[in-house]
């Protein structure tokens, strides 16, 4: 399995963000002012497809804290890397085919088993290079605009 990930930073004993005022703070998910939603079960694959454009089709699961996104791209492997950026971090493991990932600076190809680290407000992208490529995105803080349906 080939693992690729940038960006991350680790601290003995716990972990540390860059959040986007530049200070780095460890998450805190046991704050009383911020209580975690409980969120009705799911299975991914039981969720309807949406149709995001052409060749884009993605199911969307999401808590009040996370959001994941199986995405399907097919016939895009002749279209250019384009790059973007959110206040979300995200991580995403490629399922099937071969990619072309942007985070930052760094490109990279990837396949199967792949894994890449998107940092908050990072600029980042990825291509399809097969004719099929199938992807899961996870989000923090949750997608409130992937909550209803693209199209």
């Amino acid at each position: 399995m080939q693992m690729f990930s940038l960006f991350l930073t680790l601290t003995l004993g716990a972990q540390t963000w860059m959040h986007t005022d530049g200070l780095p703070r460890p998450r805190d998910y046991t704050t009383a002012s911020s209580p975690i939603t409980p969120v009705t079960p799911a299975v991914i694959e039981q969720l309807p497809w949406n149709v995001v454009r052409p060749g884009v089709r993605r199911r969307v699961a999401s808590s009040d804290r996370l959001t994941i996104v199986q995405l399907e791209l097919t016939g895009l492997s002749h279209e250019p890397l384009t790059t973007h950026s959110h206040p979300h971090d995200q991580i995403t493991v490629v399922l099937e085919g071969r990619c072309l990932v942007q985070v930052g600076e760094e490109q990279r190809e990837i396949g199967p088993g792949g894994c890449y680290v998107v940092p908050s407000n990072v600029v980042h992208g990825m291509r399809p290079l097969s004719e099929r490529c199938v992807i899961m995105d996870t989000f923090t803080p949750a997608r409130d605009d992937f909550q209803t349906p693209a199209r």
